[in-house]
């Protein structure tokens, strides 16, 4: 009903599609509709005046959504809507930490799920943003590639806060102290290392390429672990399987 221009359909119309409605003889199309009286409403119409139809002068049934149900309707294509808008940038921000700015459609959907892409997201979003990104064909397979940068999305989720040490004395601390789980136990370089880690400034994966830092360096390793966060802040439920991120 929704894709009809008016948004009715005529029930001897309506009676053709049988087999896509599951509704097989001799069940009634109209006493289904009559069993849905908050969605459906059938109502009649005139017939067109055409010379095919002149001898038939008795209107023709249709049926059509009740207001409340053509509310509800709207209110769900805005939302779906403004959805699409916050996985188009998902997938926006996706490309714009990727390094050569494109990603195979086939390694996406392992990640499709816990970003929240719907299925169809391949044949539907992704052409459904032209002025963010497109398809093309590689070696690879098909790929996303981005069309255009956008500095409002470019930019890097906010700095962990400091926590509250719960200390009697609120006093400096003689010796740096790393916060780490319940559990977790690290030998003292990699203590170390992580010290030293977190005092380095922070690195924003949008403006920095991994072209410029040198592969094997502190610095390149800290903007990995700055697109594993971006990548992380993305997701649904803020984790995912580490097999979806090596690929």
């Amino acid at each position: 009903l929704l894709s009809k221009p008016k948004h009715y359909i005529p029930i001897h119309i309506l009676s053709k599609c049988r087999a896509y409605l599951s509704l097989h003889k001799p069940r009634s199309l109209i006493s289904m509709i009559h069993r849905y009286p908050s969605i459906f409403e059938p109502f009649t119409i005139p017939w067109p005046a055409v010379p095919l139809n002149a001898t038939k002068l008795y209107p023709q049934l249709c049926v059509r959504l009740t207001l409340a149900a053509a509310t509800l309707a709207a209110e769900e294509l805005n939302l779906q809507y403004s959805i699409s808008t916050v996985l188009a940038n998902k997938l926006h921000k996706l490309l714009m930490l990727s390094s050569h700015r494109r990603l195979l459609l086939a390694k996406l959907v392992h990640l499709a799920p816990d970003l929240g892409l719907p299925p169809n997201f391949r044949a539907r979003l992704c052409n459904d943003h032209p002025d963010k990104f497109k398809i093309v064909n590689t070696s690879y397979g098909c790929a996303l590639e981005l069309v255009s940068w956008d500095t409002d999305l470019a930019k890097a989720l906010p700095p962990r806060e400091s926590y509250s040490r719960d200390l009697i004395v609120d006093r400096p601390l003689k010796f740096k102290q790393l916060r780490l789980r319940n559990g977790l136990n690290l030998k003292r370089p990699h203590q170390e290392f992580l010290l030293k880690f977190e005092e380095m400034q922070e690195v924003c994966p949008y403006n920095i390429p991994a072209e410029s830092l040198a592969k094997e360096s502190i610095e390149a390793e800290k903007r990995c672990c700055a697109v594993i966060r971006e990548v992380l802040g993305m997701t649904v439920e803020k984790r995912t399987l580490i097999n979806h991120l090596t690929h």
